[in-house]
């Protein structure tokens, strides 16, 4: 089908993924990752600024996991929120944090490991 022929309607959306971290302190997150008033109440509010700038918001998904962990906390050179790549168990894996590794014992993120790292950026 030519793109000539397209009803408005047969037009594919495209849509952009995009990624925002947030680490907030909560001191109402339960370990079984249900929402806080206060996490519910940053993810409304998120959406409906999204809305409030004219984005069509498809989805939104939040997670709960605190930290730091074993395999997740901050670089130790520049303080981003990093998980360890290297590290075998992952349970930071899930968190949409700079991606890094352990070196010498410290945690870096892939803008502070050295260059001839895997993982270097």
């Amino acid at each position: 089908m030519s793109t000539e022929s397209l009803r408005p309607e047969d037009e594919v959306r495209h849509w952009n993924a995009v990624t925002i971290t947030f680490v907030v302190s909560d001191v109402e997150a339960s370990e079984d990752e249900t929402f806080s008033p206060l996490v519910a109440d940053l993810n409304r509010r998120i959406q409906e600024l999204s809305e409030d700038m004219g984005a069509a918001v498809k989805w939104v998904s939040t997670a709960v996991q605190q930290v730091p962990t074993m395999g997740a906390g901050q670089c130790t050179n520049c303080g981003a929120w990093t998980v360890d790549l290297t590290d075998d168990t992952r349970p930071g894996m899930r968190l949409r944090f700079s991606l890094g590794a352990t070196v010498n014992g410290l945690l870096l993120c892939d803008l502070c490991l050295p260059e001839d790292h895997p993982l270097h950026f």
